[in-house]
């Protein structure tokens, strides 16, 4: 499974008094899933390669760029970025047989954040802020019984991947100002799991 999310926002103002707000949100929760039932029994002639495999790939982008101009101003920029994305693989009890064996489960997450504000003015100042949260897992699971028989290799594995796929700063501020300044903050949060379990009696 393939998610491409995108957010992007642009805000000027010009005035006496000047206040601008710009948000962008994004907000990802796919769930990949790749199974194989109970029961399987296969033949001992049988070759070929099996592949149960779930493959989830997101990529995360929100923008936002606020501009004010005046006496007085205030400007706010806020992009954020929430993804809880995750990818499982199973396979039921029962007995498969294959020149290789392969069972996996793979979740790769991209993101980039970016907030900016610009201002000018006497009396005033900017907020970007950039908050990014990623709560991603990847979980492959052999029933309890199963017995597995290759030729060859049996794969049996978890990948969680987290990419920052932007190549600006998260937040940039800056303007001119007799009285005042900017502020701005990036908080990155990412909480990643890869989980392989083989349940008991697996072979």
């Amino acid at each position: 499974t393939r998610a491409d999310e995108a957010a992007n926002a642009v805000g000027v103002g010009v005035g006496f008094v000047g206040v601008g707000g710009v948000d962008a949100t994004v907000t990802a929760g796919v769930q990949t899933i790749a199974s194989l039932g109970d029961s399987i029994r296969s033949v001992e002639s049988r070759r070929g390669n099996l592949v149960v495999d779930a493959t989830g790939l997101n990529q995360n982008e929100a923008g936002t760029t606020g501009g004010v101009g005046g006496q007085i101003i205030g400007v706010a920029s806020i992009c954020r970025i929430t993804d809880t994305s995750t990818a499982t693989t199973s396979i039921g009890a029962g007995t498969i047989r294959g020149t290789d064996i392969s069972i996996t489960a793979n979740q790769s997450s991209q993101y980039s954040a970016n907030a900016d504000a610009y201002f000018g003015g006497l009396i005033g100042g900017g907020d970007p802020r950039a908050t990014t949260t990623l709560t991603t897992g990847a979980t492959t699971t052999v029933a309890r019984s199963a017995v597995l028989i290759a030729d060859s290799a049996i794969v049996i594995r978890a990948n969680n991947k987290v990419v920052h796929a932007g190549q600006n700063p998260s937040v940039n501020g800056g303007g001119g100002v007799l009285v005042g300044g900017s502020t701005a903050r990036s908080e990155t949060t990412l909480t990643g799991t890869a989980n392989v379990t083989l349940q008991d009696q697996t072979e």
